[in-house]
Order: structure tokens, then sequence, then C-alpha cells
């Protein structure tokens, strides 16, 4: 109890010495369990920019003939903030046949920025739950979780979260020499 090994490591050899006969080979069978450590490391800042959708769209259109695209439209975005949307169409003549030139209709879609301010509480629970669900789809047994362990750094506009869970595996691996 309480060593530490790595990947590679014999924990099991089939070699027995004796006090007065030279070490000689015997059969070696056994399990090893041991508490694994997997580990997400996440920065969250307490002042964070999110952008949402307005519902406000524009349509542009594009004809693109082999590598040259000539634009239907005059200007850029009128949006500050936005998206952008496309989708290339082919012109099909017949079932198997199509021109060399495609429509693509561009869909800029608005955005506006909203600044969310967290405290020190809130950043460590979003960071938390995130390395949570990061982790839970790398364990393969979830319900040999032995522990969780929560380490926090805090600086002067983020903080930084260590998740760890200490997972009760079985390591040993079946070798023959």
């Amino acid at each position: 109890m309480g060593d530490s090994v790595n990947v590679g490591d014999v924990l099991i050899k089939g070699i027995m010495e004796g006090k007065y006969t030279e070490p000689r080979k015997v059969h070696s069978l056994g399990s090893v369990e041991a508490e694994v450590i997997y580990g997400k490391t996440k920065e969250i800042n307490f002042k964070e920019e999110i952008y949402k959708e307005t519902g406000k769209k524009e349509i542009k259109y594009e004809v693109n003939y082999k590598n040259n695209k000539i634009k239907l439209y005059k200007n850029n975005s009128k949006f500050n903030d936005y998206k952008t949307e496309s989708n290339c169409k082919k012109i099909k003549i017949s079932k198997n046949f199509y021109l060399p030139i495609s429509i693509t209709k561009i869909t800029n879609i608005e955005l506006i920025k909203n600044t969310q301010n967290h405290s020190l509480d809130e950043a460590i629970n979003i960071a938390t739950k995130e390395l949570s669900e990061e982790l839970e789809k790398e364990i393969p047994n979830l319900e040999n979780i032995v522990d969780k362990k929560i380490e926090t750094i805090q600086g002067k506009n983020s903080v930084i979260v260590t998740l760890k869970y200490i997972i009760r595996e079985e390591i040993g691996e079946n070798k023959k020499n």
C-alpha cells in the first residue's frame, strides 16, 4: 500500500529465491488493483464575453464559376458581430451531369455580445461541471470512483481549476517470458 508504479513495472514475478538454493522459476499468477488518478485542468475568466443570436438574418448569393466568385451583393454585412453560414449547390443538367457553375447562399446571422461576470464560486462550479463531463467520457469504470479532488489557483482575472478522479482499477497484465 502507498507505493506508486509506472507503466511497464513488473509487479508479480515467477522467481523464487531460497536461503540455501539458487533462484528458480515458478508459476506466478496474481491480480493487481491500484488507485489510478485521472485529471484535467481548466481556466475560467471572471469576466466572460458571450455571443447570442438576435434572430436577424441577411441572405446574400454568390455564383462560382471554376475558381472565380461573382458576388451578387454590393457590400459586406450590415451587422457588427455576426456568424456566417454558407450552402453551396451545384447546377445539375441531368442525373449525373453538373455544370462547372455553383450558387452559394450566404446567411449572416447577427450576434449580440453580452458580458457576464462570475464570482469565484461560480467560476469554480462552471469549471468543475465542464471538467466532470470531459473526464466521465474518458474513465472506463465510473462505478469504481474512490475519491474526487478539486484544486484551485486563484489569479487576478481568472481561476484555474484542476479536477482529479481517483479510480480503483485492476492494472495487472499477464505476460509470458
